[in-house]
This record gives C-alpha cells, sequence and structure tokens, in this order.
C-alpha cells in the first residue's frame, strides 16, 4: 500500500472519530443539560383546576421539551386535572386540558345542567351549542279550565281562562345540543320561509334535538330546575326561544331586576374543541330571572265534523298521527299553510293527558269564546 493511500484512510478514520465523538457528546449534553418545567406541588385531583398556588418548578433533562408537555407555569393555570396529578410529575397535554374542552364551558364559576325539550318548542330544533336562550313557562290548558261538556264531548264553555306566559330566564348560553339517548344531533338546515323543500334520506333519518346542554350561573340552577319539574309534571309547559341579539335598553322593570348583556359564545362546538395552549375564559353566562309578560293565544274549538273525529297530520296534507274529538279546545301554534289543492291548513297543540301536536284542516276548527 502506498504512502498516499494510507494517508486517505488515516484521514477518513479520523473524520468517521471526530463525527462520532461529536454525536456523542451532543447526545450526552442533551441528557445532562437541565431545562425547567412546571409541576405539581401537591396533589391535584381529576377535575381540579390548576391555580398558581398549586405549582412549583423542576430541573429535568431537556431532551423532554420535545414531549407535548407544558413548558410554563402560564401554560399550565387555568387547565383543569383530566387525571390525578402528583407532586413532581411532569406534565403532558393530555393530563390537563382546557375547562371548554372538560366541562365544555371555560368559566369554571358557571354549572353545566341539561333539560329535555320538544323540538317544537325549541325554535324547531334549530338552536346549536353557542346561542342564547330565553326560558318561557307556559300554563297547560285543561277541560276543567273551560267548564264542562255535555254527553256528545262539545264542550259548554262558561268563559276563557287566563293564560299568562312568563319569561323566566334570559341569555342561557347553550353548550351542546343531544338526541334523546344522548346522541349527536344531525342539524337539518334551517327553513326558508315560504319554501317547502324535499327532504332527502339522510334528512329524514337525522336525529332530533331534544337534549339542550346549558351553563348558567348557580344561582340561577333552581329556577331552572323548577322550570323543568313543573314540565315533566304536567303543570306547564317549557318554551324555549332564542334571545334577542339586542334587547332594548328601556324595558318596563316593575321588578327592579337588572337586564343583563349577553355572554360571549364559545369559539367552536365543544364536540371538536382541540385542547389550546392556554385558555381563552368566556364572561358569564348572565340568566336572569325577568317579569312577567302576557300573551293572546289563539285558541280554538273542533266543530262542522258531522261528529267525526278531526284527524291530526305530520304536515299538512301528511300522515294521520292522531284525532280530536268533536268540541276538543287547541291552541293554533302555526298557519295558515295553503296546500296545493287549496285546502288551509293550520298547525295545533292540545293540552292534558290526551295531548296532540300537528296540523288539522281549518275549516274544522273555529274560535273558542
Amino acid at each position: 500500500m502506498s504512502r498516499r493511500t494510507q494517508a486517505v484512510f488515516g484521514f477518513v478514520a479520523l473524520a468517521l472519530a471526530a463525527a462520532s465523538g461529536y454525536a456523542v457528546y451532543v447526545f450526552l449534553d442533551r441528557l445532562t443539560t437541565l431545562a425547567t418545567l412546571p409541576v405539581p406541588a401537591q396533589v391535584i385531583p381529576a377535575g381540579g383546576l390548576i391555580v398558581p398556588e398549586m405549582l412549583a418548578v423542576r430541573e429535568v433533562p431537556r431532551a423532554l421539551l420535545d414531549e407535548p408537555v407544558y413548558r410554563t407555569t402560564d401554560d399550565l393555570v387555568g387547565k383543569v386535572a383530566q387525571v390525578p396529578l402528583h407532586p413532581g410529575m411532569v406534565v403532558y397535554h393530555s393530563f390537563a386540558v382546557p375547562p371548554a374542552a372538560y366541562r365544555l364551558v371555560d368559566d369554571p364559576a358557571l354549572v353545566v345542567a341539561a333539560l329535555p325539550v320538544d323540538p317544537s318548542r325549541a325554535v324547531g330544533g334549530q338552536i346549536q351549542p353557542g346561542h342564547h336562550i330565553d326560558l318561557w313557562q307556559l300554563p297547560k290548558l285543561r277541560l276543567s279550565d273551560w267548564g264542562t261538556s255535555d254527553v256528545r264531548g262539545v264542550s259548554a264553555v262558561r268563559g276563557a281562562p287566563s293564560i299568562t306566559p312568563t319569561l323566566v330566564l334570559t341569555d342561557v348560553l347553550v353548550v351542546d345540543v343531544r338526541g334523546s339517548a344522548g346522541q349527536a344531533v344531525s342539524r337539518l338546515p334551517q327553513a326558508v320561509p315560504g319554501e317547502v323543500a324535499a327532504q332527502t334520506a339522510n334528512q329524514q333519518a337525522a336525529m332530533p334535538l331534544q337534549i339542550l346542554t346549558v351553563a348558567l350561573p348557580i344561582s340561577q340552577t333552581e329556577t331552572l330546575m323548577g322550570l323543568i319539574a313543573a314540565d315533566q309534571s304536567n303543570d306547564a309547559f317549557l318554551w324555549v326561544a332564542l334571545a334577542p341579539l339586542l334587547r332594548p335598553e328601556a324595558v318596563p322593570n316593575p321588578a327592579g331586576i337588572v337586564q343583563n348583556t349577553p355572554a360571549t359564545p364559545m369559539s367552536t362546538p365543544p364536540a371538536t374543541a382541540q385542547a389550546a395552549e392556554s385558555p381563552s375564559p368566556i364572561p358569564a353566562a348572565t340568566a336572569t330571572a325577568v317579569p312577567t309578560a302576557t300573551s293572546t293565544l289563539d285558541v280554538r274549538s273542533v266543530h262542522g265534523t258531522g261528529g267525526a273525529p278531526l284527524v291530526v297530520r305530520d304536515a299538512p296534507g301528511g300522515a294521520a298521527v292522531g284525532e280530536l274529538p268533536v268540541g276538543s279546545i287547541v291552541i293554533v301554534t302555526e298557519g295558515p299553510v295553503v296546500d296545493a289543492a287549496g285546502v288551509a291548513w293550520l298547525r295545533c297543540t292540545q293540552h292534558g293527558e290526551l295531548a296532540v301536536n300537528g296540523w288539522v284542516a281549518a275549516a274544522y276548527l273555529e274560535v273558542a269564546p
């Protein structure tokens, strides 16, 4: 082997040795060089809100900075522990998440509660997370409120009862919507006034909204539970309306109750919210008790059917869903809608044990006394 060849091999070997030494140096340096990370200073139970007093700092190998861990105290404060956090442990992003990802709302002072609703009494099932709603209570009409009936079932009304709808809570923040068993809801497109759109197979199979989950101050929780109890015990309807975007500043307020400004909605629905690096607190939903409001209802009775019951349908001219005997008292909630044959239809609801909700031919309803 010539001297030149020996020199080349010697140079290559020296370069490889230098590269290997540098790689070992970098590797060991990353293992031995330290960085500081926030760690729990005490046991933080699952579901606990992390505050600065619960944290300390600890030196760890710098290599841990490549892991999905919280690097600063500011990043970790305000998160909610998803698992128990023990003193000194490094906190990964999956161990602590923003409040909205854990309990559907950022504000830790709000109570999150669910209430069952009838889609026909909740804006047709169009309510979505981030909406603000007003909750009304509407007394249920009973035949005993109107008087007695003769042997043919025709109401012998002596006088119309007093009906006073009450606006109970305002600007309640909706954080989730579900079906009757907690299933995800497939939202149909909102209806266009004056147009009837054909439903697709997917729309027909969509799960209707039947559970609303809301966030409200703890002081309003008892009021909400009272509304639900009255609705479930068949004493009064719970009616849901979208809160106005702007409320008049000068509203008669004999009770001296201050109207509140709606809370800022969540930026993303809870079902798709991703854990962020730092929380974005949302102002508290300002559900507020308000004075009683009154309204005039369109109350009618069934007549002119020749003694036969009046068929109730799921849509104008649609499938039958029930019957109303002659003399039945109903409240008109929508219509009239005229079909292609020129028949006028009214949507109505009947209260009490035999409650129905659907469309009937307007010709067989007369205004009740």
